[in-house]
């Protein structure tokens, strides 16, 4: 191995000096700027690095104080109304009601031409407010027991209008009850109507003296009916068209006073009173309303 001169190396560095003290000397006026380069191709990503130590957990904070409750917030809106479900199965058909109890016609109505009739004489009915063309039939009620038939071929004519003659009632029944009586007409279509009646075994001529005096009743209180000029002991019954106010019985010189509570509408009315031997009065009634 050889060894280097130590004077060799400072010559050398003399020189160097001195070349770069002429290059300088020797510089010229600064050129223009060169165009840039093109941009290098980037580099390749460096390896990720190893993940830190996860540094130790702090202590838990103190809890946060609680917030005012905030005010109910408006109701919204109604939604709108869902679509209807579908229909149910229809139900099983019940068992049908009873028939009720058959209603009076609010028209119909029935008149006797004798209020006191015997078992062997004839009477006419009449009758009005029925329906046109409807077949009427006509019974006789009693404490007898069933309805004895008087007529069936009464038939009501273009104003709902009838007549009908019936002969010897009793002779309908042997064991007709006397005593008050109604006559029903029921018609075909549903009509019906009833009167009062009184029977009797036989016809009795009536006194012709017979009197009714009533005083002026107060709806819903007593008066008083006085009578007289009927027979001896006979039983009689007072009535308002086909509703009975009361009775009683005439002493042994035909006379009667009767105590009967009137429970009609403010008006005037005909007061009967029906002998049960026959003997027949009437008196207007006068019902005033207590002020």
């Amino acid at each position: 191995m050889r060894k280097r001169s130590p004077s060799r190396g400072i010559v050398i560095a003399l020189l160097f000096s001195m070349f770069l003290v002429v290059g300088v000397a020797c510089t010229g006026p600064q050129g223009q700027p060169g165009v840039p380069g093109a941009a290098g191709n980037p580099g390749n990503p460096g390896e990720p690095g190893e993940p830190g130590l996860q540094g130790p957990s702090g202590p838990p904070g103190q809890p946060g104080l609680a917030g005012e409750a905030g005010l109910p917030g408006n109701p919204g809106l109604p939604g709108e109304p869902g679509l209807p479900g579908p229909p149910g199965p229809p139900g099983s058909e019940g068992p049908a009601g009873s028939a009720g109890a058959a209603a009076v016609a609010p028209e119909a109505s029935i008149v006797v031409s004798k209020s006191v009739i015997s078992t062997t004489e004839s009477v006419e009915i009449w009758g009005s407010g029925f329906l046109p063309g409807e077949a009427v039939s006509l019974f006789l009620e009693s404490d007898a027991g069933f309805p004895l038939v008087i007529g069936t071929d009464a038939t009501a004519n273009s104003v709902g209008a009838f007549v009908l003659s019936v002969d010897e009632i009793g002779g309908r029944q042997a064991s007709l009850s006397t005593g008050i009586s109604t006559v029903r007409a029921l018609g075909s279509k549903g009509s019906t109507a009833s009167v009062p009646v009184m029977v009797v075994e036989e016809a009795r001529a009536a006194a012709s003296s017979t009197s009714l005096v009533v005083a002026v009743a107060v709806t819903g209180e007593e008066t008083t009916v006085w009578g007289a000029g009927f027979m001896a002991n006979e039983a009689v019954t007072l009535m308002v068209g086909d509703e009975i106010l009361g009775g009683g019985s005439a002493n042994a010189s035909g006379a009667l006073m009767l105590d009967v509570t009137v429970a009609l509408d403010p008006g005037v009315y005909t007061l009967w009173a029906l002998g049960d031997a026959g003997s027949e009065a009437t008196a207007p009634l006068v019902v005033v309303e207590l002020k």
